[in-house]
């Protein structure tokens, strides 16, 4: 990152070389010595912090920077983290069962690290190059003039050929551009929304991972999932359990190898256990059943 500043308040921010942290104000000062000295050492940060006890981590937003543009951020309790993407900003929270969640993204030109709750006053955002202050904000900006737009992983493979806005430029210009025609209007499906036992109703405007402390993997920033905690007393339920996304008009769950699995129920029928990393339709009326007593439907979108 080519510049920092920061909001003062009551929590511990840590900026100093590929490195930006905040930590709640239950955080041992030890524990922020360790993140300083791991860091200027150019060592595993997040590796120190998993071999801290429990009690000296508390709530904390972390966020480390390689040479070749990935971020990793990793965050826990009352905390998020604002990624900058194309289509502007967006938050990344931590569930709150969880251990932390974590989140990878490329290229990313803003960057926000923000405790819950207002910002004490109405102070301006005051600069930092390196250093440990008492903040309620950190935040980041990159300098990515020489990388190229949205430099993105895509998802999709043409004929062995991944394809990304600069791939397009290039395979454009040898091409006659043809006269446009005027377009179709297609009407996007309507979206639809899960109904959690828990009293939840979650939209589907993007996938959902759900589970009782869901993680996040290696993901584009424009493509991050929403997650969905819940409770799970008897640890029935894996961490990161299932899987849910809408294609099309279909809602699709994915069991993500979970440990007791996912099934669905259908009045009148019996009970089916989806098949572990299989994409399922499930219908509306459908019930699934994550474990633990927590269940949703789907609700067609209107």
């Amino acid at each position: 990152m080519s510049a920092c500043a920061y909001l003062p308040g009551a929590w511990t921010g840590v900026v100093c070389e590929r490195l930006l942290a905040l930590v709640g104000p239950d955080v041992e000062q030890s524990t922020v010595a360790t993140l300083w000295d791991v860091a200027a050492a150019g060592g595993g940060v997040l590796d120190a912090l998993v071999e801290l006890p429990d009690e000296a981590r508390g709530a904390f937003a972390l966020v480390t920077l390689s040479g070749s543009g990935l971020l990793h951020a990793a965050l826990r309790g009352d905390v998020e983290v604002l990624i900058g993407t194309s289509s502007g900003m967006r938050a990344v929270r931590a569930g709150e069962e969880s251990a932390w969640t974590e989140v990878t993204a490329h290229d990313v030109p803003q960057l926000t690290l923000r405790a819950a709750g207002g910002a004490p006053g109405s102070r301006s955002p005051l600069p930092l190059v390196a250093g440990v202050v008492l903040a309620h904000e950190l935040r980041a900006t990159a300098d990515l003039r020489g990388a190229a737009p949205h430099a993105f992983e895509s998802l999709d493979d043409h004929e062995g050929l991944t394809i990304v806005t600069g791939d397009l430029a290039r395979l454009r210009a040898g091409i006659p551009a043809p006269a446009p025609a005027p377009a179709p209007v297609v009407a996007a499906p309507p979206r639809a929304r899960l109904r959690l036992s828990t009293g939840l109703v979650v939209p589907l405007e993007r996938t959902v991972l759900i589970g009782r402390a869901p993680q996040v993997g290696r993901v584009a920033a424009h493509e991050l999932p929403r997650l969905v905690t819940v409770p799970s007393p008897s640890l029935d339920i894996s961490r990161t359990h299932a899987e849910v996304r809408q294609e099309g008009e279909h809602v699709v769950v994915t069991d993500l190898e979970s440990l007791n699995g996912v099934r669905v129920e259908r009045p009148g029928a019996p009970a089916r256990r989806l098949h572990p990393g299989e994409p399922t339709v499930v219908a509306a009326g459908e019930v699934v059943d994550l474990g633990d007593g927590v269940t949703f439907t789907v609700d067609a979108g209107a």
